[in-house]
């Protein structure tokens, strides 16, 4: 199948729901989130020739979303505009234990031996679990967690872009990978996906 062939597809399948769904999380206007697919998926068209095949076309077009999403969010500080993502009340210790000083897990907390992540992320039901579990995240988890994990913003940055202080990004960060690696162990290192 030709790039294009797969792009077309793309457009006809759920996956650009998707898209404006990851955009509109992160930008919160719903015209903003469609201008900013629709200009992904331009680009994709006009430089399909670009694509190596090194991964799927998904994801190659996902990639090119989530730096447009980064530009827009940038282009938003700068004229003073904000994300508005609303950080907890202070800390929440209980959480927080499973950490040592310089946020490092506790040696005494066991972990479960994972796949190498390479074979997880290639893995199909592995991401529809963890889609799963981060839909089940708070709202300001998720926009933390995946402005920093997926978005690849720096901590400072998040910050900075969602007048949120530096120790709120932290408490939310932890939150967020503490309950999506409770619901990981949970749905897929021991029971599989039964209980989804």
């Amino acid at each position: 199948m030709k790039p294009s062939d797969e792009l077309s597809s793309i457009l006809t399948t759920s996956f650009r729901a998707k898209l404006v769904s990851f955009a509109k999380l992160h930008l919160e206007q719903s015209d903003l989130a469609e201008d900013v697919v629709q200009e992904a998926l331009l680009i994709a068209f006009r430089d399909q020739d670009a694509f190596k095949g090194q991964s799927g076309i998904g994801t190659w077009v996902f990639g090119i979303l989530k730096n447009k999403i980064r530009e827009a969010i940038r282009e938003r500080y700068q004229q003073g505009i904000r994300l508005s993502i609303h950080a907890p009340e202070g800390e929440d210790e209980q959480l927080l234990h499973f950490f040592g000083r310089f946020g490092h897990w506790h040696s005494d907390q066991e972990l479960k031996v994972w796949d190498s992540p390479e074979q997880l992320r290639e893995n199909e039901e592995f991401m529809q679990i963890l889609e799963l579990c981060m839909l089940n995240l708070p709202k300001a988890q998720c926009q933390v967690f995946t402005l920093r994990e997926v978005l690849e913003f720096e901590s400072q940055e998040i910050a900075n872009v969602a007048e949120l202080s530096a120790q709120n990004v932290y408490v939310l960060l932890h939150r967020a990978r503490l309950k999506l690696r409770s619901c990981l162990q949970k749905n897929w290192l021991e029971d599989g996906c039964e209980s989804c």
